[in-house]
């Protein structure tokens, strides 16, 4: 009982240290964008333009994601 109580204990000493902070300007300009979604054909697989953002570097860099329709595995290409 005493080992349970002091996982418990230490479960949420870890938790409150790690609170949430709000959102800022930053997690905004910093969020991957998708477009371009484009649908093979036979409808199983989907190219997908993604840009994902370097706020030091002040630059953008843009890829061209395959992903299967199903959700099972995906590549940047």
């Amino acid at each position: 009982m005493k080992s349970c109580c002091a996982i418990l204990i230490l479960l949420a000493a870890a938790s409150a240290s790690a609170a949430p902070r709000p959102f800022e300007i930053r997690d905004l300009a910093t969020l991957d964008r998708l477009s371009d979604q484009v649908l093979s054909p036979d409808g199983r697989h989907a190219a997908i333009q993604i840009r994902e953002t370097d706020f030091d570097a002040n630059r953008g860099v843009n890829a061209i994601w395959s992903v299967t329709t199903d959700g099972r595995a995906r590549r940047a290409g």
